[in-house]
C-alpha cells in the first residue's frame, strides 16, 4: 500500500490531478511483484459498496492492473473495466 501511494503522490507532486479512467503505474511493481503493473482509477457507478466504510462522493476506486493490461489501460480504459467486469461476472 505504501508502495501505492508513493507511486501516486510522485505523479501528483508536479501538479497533475488524477481523472476518472487515469491509469497510474509503478515503476516497480508492486508488493515485489512485476506482474503488478498500476492502478486504474474510476468511479463508482452502481457497485454496492454497502458495508464499506466510504467518503462522501465524489471519490475513486482504484483497480489493479497487471503487465498485459497496460495498453488497454493506457489506450482503451473503459473497454478494460468492461472486460474484467464481465470476466468476474460483475455488474
Amino acid at each position: 500500500m505504501l508502495e501505492h501511494c508513493s507511486a501516486l503522490f510522485a505523479v501528483l507532486l508536479p501538479g497533475n490531478v488524477v481523472c476518472d479512467l487515469d491509469y497510474v503505474a509503478c515503476e516497480d511493481g508492486l508488493s515485489g511483484r512485476l506482474e503488478n503493473a498500476g492502478f486504474l482509477y474510476f468511479r463508482p457507478t452502481y457497485q454496492c459498496l454497502q458495508g464499506f466504510s466510504v467518503p462522501q462522493t465524489p471519490f475513486f476506486v482504484a483497480i489493479l492492473i497487471l503487465q498485459s493490461e497496460v495498453v488497454w489501460a493506457r489506450i482503451l480504459p473503459l473497454r478494460l473495466l468492461l472486460r474484467l467486469g464481465s470476466e468476474y461476472r460483475c455488474t
